[in-house]
């Protein structure tokens, strides 16, 4: 039992969780254009799953903070509300707390009790501010007044229901939240309690003291309590009632003063059907009873019942309001049943009322009309229609439901046809979810054996799930054409759905199987992948051996045949083992437009997001360490690169700033570029703050072209902020940038353009698994430079080696490329004359003088062993095809640290 209950609160976890991701798109993409119907009916129906969803699994506290969202949703959907920026606050604050609840449940915790009520007062405030500052249309005073009136003891509901039972006097219900500070405005709150008191006759009085501190922490001149009074006065006092609180500031005291009636109490409740599980667990047998008082009813009414009859009605009717106060007091202390319960209530004192006041005439047919309701809610309830019969004992026509309930059953049913054609290549995900709304909507037609044959469907069996719709359809008389087929074809038949077999249904070439498979067990297949690509290196060495040390050439052919047969399936086995790693980098990207916009929304600026490229794919690893230095390059674009709508305007721009993502692959490297269209980088200010913090003289700063400026932004600790905020200006942002591109292999290059705007893109290798390096010698030894740090490879004669301040460069092709000999970096011995040298000119612009060059590897890097591991002039090392050790050079720490001046970089550039 306790493993069922895991995988079902396993798979609402990964249902909610996929649902508020959704959620959050859906209400950024309605910000964007307010206008769309579509998305503003998703986003309804998306919480609605997710509530029905929590309901399934119990999770209460994450239906109660969902309905209340629900409500705002629906009011769009409507059209009674215009989304605007307010309205995405209120649902983006409720969703994400939303999303704490969800990991609090799948966790197996209980929610912060304190924390939730003052979250969900908070979301009620928030959302009845919206309603009431939404074109002039406020909160619904009876949904309002309905809210403090559950929250009533049911004897003060039975006090309330007796007066309206009467007849006699109305009920007015007022509630009284004064501002804490009246006093100082010359009001006193007493005199005002006491003009209410004095209005009727006090059925029920709450002081509510809750928020009322210690004693010796009372301000004497502060209001810490509120007040609910019930009054039972003749009708049309409102006004005079209303007369008494004129003078009171709404917008800092709160006040309702309504007068209730039957039909303003139940228009805002709701027989939820997620509740009715948990109300027949707590009070079965009372609704039992209910049952049966009701049965008695209706066969008393079918009677047509004169004089003597009438006292037996009125007595079994004082039985009924009994039996509903005792479900009352049982199940008050569960918050969410009361709603459900008090309905009951007020159903048993309409019917009461009614028998009180005669049967003749038009209180008859008010008797059965309220009847009928109860029978339905309580039919609701219990799952009476399963039993196809309705409290008469009398079979029950289909054609019986309420046209309300028909029409809301069909479109149910319409939605999860759509989402049943929708999500077909998604079963295993998508199917048990599905599965659970279609077995709970067979139960709500009755058809309980429907209901439990759909629970065992396994995720393949879609097409049988069709005909259960279309047979659903059929009973509910959504379709004519539905039910017709559902009599023509014996496959949609009553009986044939219900023996649907259980066995996987398969259709032939479209099915799609996944398994679960532990990270760790990937990891390996990936890692074993590279190792068969470096494993398979080493058979040209042996097919040299065979022909030019041992003299068997037919075996070094054959041996070379079979060498490419392993090379190609070596080669589609690493990428299919690559595919395992690569991911889409959309699982970075759609994290940033809520970013983007809650940083511009704070900012007080207007920021357009563009994706591109979202559908690019890159490493696992390089995803897993991307998303902290794109978060610090979007925060310098807002923060620092984008300017206020008003100064874009004086500058001719638009009033809308725009910050573009883009992905892309170009060759064996992918890359992200962050750019926008601000103000970009002011050399001039660069220079100044680099002087300003000691990091260069004035002089070095001026000799410096404007390009080479821009790279002091990556120093650690660099910032032209004056003041440092809480999004930037503590200048440990965009190194971080650099040294994580450059942990995963990758680079970073900017693109300025001041007054316009700034691109910073970041390069990275298309698989972190194998490295191209380019094997080469120098003094004897053999090493490897990595493949995508070499620009070209030169064959240079020695005269063209020339001196310039000292220092070798070499003339190539309309530029002077500064050039340094690798074994004198690395301090070894030995002759490097003769007639020409090889000359490996890499991307940052400096030569590398070696001896001569071989060939293109694919190499498994791994660290070094022991005390090497710390020597950064080493990238790492791998295996050559003769079993001998090939040590990976890391080309920025050779030029900066291995013998030759640190500013050889910098020199490339300037020459």
């Amino acid at each position: 039992m306790d493993d069922v209950l895991g995988d079902l609160v396993e798979g609402f976890h990964e249902e909610a969780s996929e649902l508020l991701e959704d959620l959050t798109d859906l209400i950024l993409a309605l910000e964007e254009d307010p206008g769309n119907k579509e998305a503003a009916e998703e986003l309804f129906r998306k919480a609605h799953t997710l509530k029905g969803a929590a309901g399934l699994v119990g999770a209460s506290r994450v239906s109660e903070v969902t309905h209340i969202l629900e409500e705002v949703l629906e009011d769009i959907a409507a059209g009674k509300k215009v989304f605007r920026a307010e309205v995405a606050d209120l649902l983006l604050q409720g969703f994400d707390y939303v999303k704490e609840l969800v990991e609090t449940f799948a966790a197996g915790k209980t929610a912060d009790e304190e924390k939730h009520k003052h979250l969900l007062e908070a979301l009620l405030t928030l959302k009845e501010g919206e309603k009431s500052s939404d074109g002039g249309q406020t909160s619904s005073p009876d949904s309002i007044g309905n809210d403090f009136l559950l929250k009533l003891a049911p004897q003060a509901w039975a006090k309330i229901l007796d007066v309206l039972e009467e007849e006699k006097k109305s009920v007015y219900q007022v509630v009284l939240k004064f501002d804490p500070e009246l006093f100082f405005t010359g009001q006193d709150p007493l005199l005002i309690i006491d003009d209410f008191l004095k209005a009727g006759d006090v059925i029920e009085f709450v002081c509510h003291a809750e928020e009322l501190p210690p004693l010796d922490e009372i301000e004497p001149e502060r209001i810490y309590t509120w007040f609910e009074i019930y009054l039972g006065a003749p009708s049309g006092v409102l006004s005079e009632l209303e007369d008494f609180v004129e003078f009171l500031d709404p917008q800092l005291n709160f006040v309702l003063i309504r007068e209730p009636n039957y039909e303003s109490l139940l228009s805002s409740l709701s027989l939820d059907a997620t509740v009715c599980r948990d109300l027949r667990n707590v009070a079965g047998s009372r609704l039992g009873n209910i049952k049966k008082l009701l049965t008695a009813i209706h066969r008393v009414l079918v009677l047509r019942p004169g004089a003597e009859e009438t006292p037996a009605l009125s007595n079994l009717a004082a039985l009924l309001k009994e039996e509903c106060l005792e479900t009352a007091l049982e199940t008050h202390g569960h918050e969410r049943l009361r709603c459900v319960v008090f309905a009951l209530c007020v159903f048993a004192w309409m019917l009461s009322g009614c028998v009180s006041s005669g049967l003749d005439g038009e209180s008859e047919k008010n008797v059965e009309e309220t009847l009928k309701d109860l029978c339905r809610s309580l039919e609701l309830l219990l799952g009476e229609q399963a039993e196809g019969k309705d409290f008469s004992g009398e079979a029950k026509p289909k054609d019986s439901f309420p046209k309300e309930r028909k029409k809301v059953l069909k479109e149910i049913l319409r939605q999860q046809k759509i989402y049943l054609a929708l999500n077909r290549s998604s079963k295993d995900r998508f199917g048990p979810s599905l599965f659970r709304v279609i077995s709970c909507i067979a139960l709500a037609l009755g058809c309980s054996d429907v209901a439990e044959r759909v629970q065992l469907f396994s995720d393949l069996e879609w097409d049988a799930c069709l005909d259960v719709l279309n047979h659903l359809e059929a009973l509910v008389g959504g379709e004519e054409e539905g039910e017709a087929r559902a009599a023509a074809e014996p496959g949609s038949s009553s009986s044939a759905v219900i023996q649907a077999p259980v066995q996987a249904h398969q259709p032939k070439g479209r099915a799609k199987k996944y398994l679960r498979i532990e990270e760790s067990r990937v990891e390996k297949l990936f890692e074993l992948a590279g190792e068969l690509v470096v494993a398979k290196n080493s058979l040209p060495y042996l097919v040299r051996k065979l022909e030019l040390h041992w003299g068997i050439p037919d075996a070094a052919r054959e041996l070379k045949e079979r060498y490419q047969a392993l090379e190609q399936i070596s080669r589609e086995l690493q990428d299919l083992a690559m595919e395992f790693r690569l991911l889409p980098v959309s699982q970075i990207f759609q994290r940033f437009p809520r970013f983007v916009r809650d940083v511009s929304r704070s900012l007080g600026k207007q920021v357009r997001l563009v994706i591109e490229g979202e559908e690019t794919h890159f490493d696992k690893t390089v995803l897993e360490k991307i998303y902290e230095p794109l978060v610090h390059l979007v925060r310098n674009s807002l923060d620092h690169g984008i300017e206020p709508s008003e100064e874009r305007v004086r500058l001719g721009k638009e009033a809308e700033g725009r910050l573009v993502l883009r992905a892309g692959r170009e060759g064996h490297f992918v890359f992200i570029e962050v750019s926008d269209d601000g103000r970009g980088i002011d050399p001039g200010r660069i220079r100044d703050a680099a002087v300003e913090k000691g990091l260069l003289s004035e002089q070095a700063a001026s000799q410096l072209s404007d390009d080479e400026v821009v790279q002091l932004i990556f120093h650690p600790g660099f910032s032209t902020a004056k003041k440092a905020n809480e999004l930037s200006g503590r200048g440990v942002g965009m190194d971080v940038v650099k040294d994580v591109a450059e942990q995963l292999g990758g680079s970073v290059q900017l693109s300025n353009s001041p007054g316009s705007g700034l691109t910073v893109r970041l390069t990275f290798p298309l698989t972190l698994a194998t490295t191209k390096v380019l094997v080469v010698r120098a003094g004897g030894g053999i090493y490897g430079l990595p493949l995508e740090g070499v620009e070209e490879v030169l064959r240079v004669q020695t005269d063209q080696f020339q001196l310039l301040g000292g220092k070798e460069a070499v003339y190539l092709r309309g530029r002077t490329v500064p050039v340094v000999r690798l074994r004198e970096l690395l301090g070894l011995t030995g002759d490097s004359s003769g007639e020409f040298s090889y000359v490996v000119v890499l991307k940052v612009g400096v030569g590398l003088v070696v001896d001569d060059f071989e060939n293109e590897l694919d190499v498994l890097l791994k660290p070094l062993p022991g005390e090497l591991g710390g020597v950064n002039l080493y990238a790492g090392g791998s295996l050559l095809p003769d079993g001998s050790i090939l040590l990976v050079l890391n080309p920025e720490e050779l030029l900066a640290g291995g013998g030759t001046s640190s500013c050889l970089l910098l020199e490339a550039e300037t020459l």
